[in-house]
C-alpha cells in the first residue's frame, strides 16, 4: 500500500505519514486556495471541518437490543480510550449534535466485491455538525450474525480513524471491520499519523487568523511493475520481488508497503522527494500455504 501526503510549504513543510484520507487532504487544499484567495470566511469554514482535538459525537441506540445497549456503550468507551496517546489534550463529549454522529442499523448494504454486507457505512458532509456519519451494521456476514462487543469496538475505532483523517487499512486497527478476521489493534504509525493531522491543524488555524498564504504541493506517484506474477511456488518458499516507485509530483511523498495478508513481507517507510526514486524490495513468505 503506497499512499500520498502532502507539504505546507510556509515557515515549515509538514508531512503526512502513510493512510492519510483524500477527504482530509482535499479539506486542507481547499483550505490553502481560501487563504491564497484572501478567502477568510471560507478558510474558516473549511477549517471547522477538520476534527478537534474535543471530539463531540451522537449515539443513536434506537435500534440497538435493549438487552446490549449497556456492553455496547462501554465497548464503544473503549475504543476511544485507544485513540487518547493520538494527541495531547484530546476527548470525548457526548452531545446532541456532535462532529461525529453514530447510527445502527439492522442490515447495511453489500460490500462492492462480494454479497456480505457492510460493516460500517461512512459518510461525509459539507457542514460541521455532523461532519461525519457512521452507520454501524447489527449483523455481520451472509449467514446475518448478531455485531459482537468486539466487532463493535473496532468498528468505533475504525469510524474515529476515518474522522481524524485516515484511511482504510489492509490490516491492523483501522483495517474496515467487514474485512475476515478479528478488529486489529492501533499501531504506532497509525497515532502518529493522526498526530501529525492535528500538527497540521493547528498550524493552519493560525495561518488562517493572521492571514498568511499558505502553499500545498502534491505528490503524484508512478509504480513499475503495477502487477506482480510470482508464478508456482512451494510451501515454505520465500519469492522476493522489486517495486520501483517515482515521484513526479511537486511534493515529497511518503509510503509505507503493507500486504493485504500476513504472507507479504513489506519494507520499511519512506519518504521520496519530488522527481525522487525508490526501489522496494519486499518478498512473498509461502510458509503458511500448503502444497504448490
Amino acid at each position: 500500500m503506497v499512499l500520498p501526503l502532502l507539504g505546507l510549504l510556509a515557515s515549515d513543510i509538514v508531512t503526512f505519514g502513510p493512510g492519510t484520507s483524500p477527504e482530509f487532504q482535499d479539506t486542507v487544499r481547499g483550505i490553502s486556495a481560501a487563504v491564497e484567495k484572501g478567502d477568510k470566511a471560507k478558510a474558516s469554514r473549511l477549517l471547522a471541518l477538520l476534527p478537534a482535538k474535543t471530539v463531540t459525537y451522537s449515539w443513536d441506540e434506537s435500534a440497538i437490543p435493549k438487552a446490549s445497549r449497556a456492553d455496547f456503550a462501554t465497548a464503544r468507551d473503549k475504543a476511544f480510550m485507544e485513540w487518547n496517546g493520538a494527541a495531547p489534550g484530546l476527548r470525548f463529549k457526548k452531545a446532541p449534535q456532535g462532529a461525529l454522529q453514530f447510527r445502527f442499523s439492522p442490515l447495511l448494504a453489500n460490500r462492492p466485491e462480494d454479497a456480505n454486507p457492510l460493516g460500517v457505512a461512512i459518510f461525509f458532509n459539507e457542514k460541521a455538525a455532523p461532519r461525519m456519519e457512521s452507520i454501524i451494521g447489527l449483523s455481520r456476514s451472509l449467514k446475518k450474525v448478531p455485531l459482537t462487543v468486539t466487532e463493535l469496538r473496532g468498528a468505533v475505532r475504525y469510524s474515529l480513524a476515518r474522522y481524524f483523517g485516515l484511511s482504510d487499512q489492509a490490516q491492523g486497527g483501522v483495517r474496515r471491520p467487514d474485512l475476515p478476521g478479528s478488529p486489529g489493534i492501533l499501531t504506532n504509525s497509525d497515532l502518529r499519523t493522526v498526530g501529525g493531522n492535528f500538527e497540521l491543524i493547528d498550524k493552519l488555524r493560525v495561518a488562517v487568523q493572521e492571514n498568511k498564504p499558505v502553499q500545498t504541493g502534491a505528490p503524484q506517484l508512478s509504480i513499475d511493475p503495477a502487477t506482480v506474477d510470482i508464478g508456482t511456488v512451494t510451501q515454505g518458499d520465500k519469492i522476493p520481488f522489486s517495486v520501483q516507485l517515482s515521484n513526479t509530483g511537486t511534493a515529497p511523498l511518503s509510503y509505507a508497503t503493507q500486504g493485504d495478508c500476513g504472507c507479504v513481507v513489506g519494507t520499511p517507510p519512506g519518504v521520496i522527494p519530488p522527481g525522487g526514486v525508490v526501489l522496494l524490495r519486499p518478498h512473498v513468505n509461502s510458509t503458511e500455504y500448503s502444497g504448490k
